[in-house]
């Protein structure tokens, strides 16, 4: 079983997310691109797996346009 599907099953989800968001804050305060568009990616496939494309795109979009 994949992490992130662990993750979602467990119901850490919200954790997952609420720390991936933190380590793009913290990645692209210190100017670091590969770290934050690792962390960007894989809280859009967390957002994936709990079945929310939209809501995925829209976390990766900040990241790949800058």
């Amino acid at each position: 079983m994949c992490w992130r599907t662990r993750i979602i099953s467990d119901g850490k989800g919200d954790l997952a997310t609420t720390r991936l968001e933190r380590a793009i804050g913290i990645a692209r305060t210190q100017g670091s691109a590969l770290w934050e568009l690792r962390a960007a990616v894989n809280l859009a496939q967390i957002i994936t797996k709990s079945a929310a494309p939209d809501q995925a795109l829209a976390a990766l979009q900040p990241v790949v346009q800058a």
